[in-house]
């Protein structure tokens, strides 16, 4: 017991550090596990209470990630290609930088393939390559001048 109390003593720091890591670990896994739990009996009600198939529920997710890329191509991507000739570029001394139009904002990282669309209320990860030939050069021309 004295070598226990000893230990505790000399590594109280690193005792501390475990057990709140632990905290933020357990509450992490508790929000994922209510999201998995949400998904499943959703799923479960799809599928008994409504005569669903597995695969129709499955097909029900893909679908709506397929909806968010449609509307980002019919509505958002336009935007940004009849408004970037105008838009207000600001770089930042992490290597990220902020790209603003009069509808849209987009934020994204001097190297990373992705980026974050923002327009409105909503924001779309993607592929710096899906904003169109436009916006991609225009993108390049303004980390180029900077």
């Amino acid at each position: 017991m004295d070598q226990l109390l000893a230990f505790a003593k000399e590594y109280w720091v690193i005792l501390a550090l475990v057990l709140v890591a632990v905290f933020v670990i357990n509450t992490f896994l508790k929000a994922v596990f209510r999201i998995v739990n949400i998904g499943l009996v959703i799923g479960a009600i799809l599928v008994l209470g409504f005569n669903y198939s597995p695969s129709a529920v499955v097909e029900m997710g893909r679908d709506v990630v397929s909806g968010v890329n449609e509307v980002f191509v019919s509505t958002v991507k336009p935007l940004i290609e009849s408004e970037i000739k105008d838009a207000d570029y600001t770089f930042h001394e992490d290597g990220s930088y902020e790209i603003k139009t009069k509808n849209i904002r987009i934020t994204a990282k001097k190297g990373d393939p992705t980026a974050t669309v923002y327009y409105k209320d909503f924001s779309f990860k993607v592929n710096i390559d899906d904003l169109g030939v436009i916006a991609k050069e225009q993108m390049k021309q303004a980390e180029a001048t900077h």
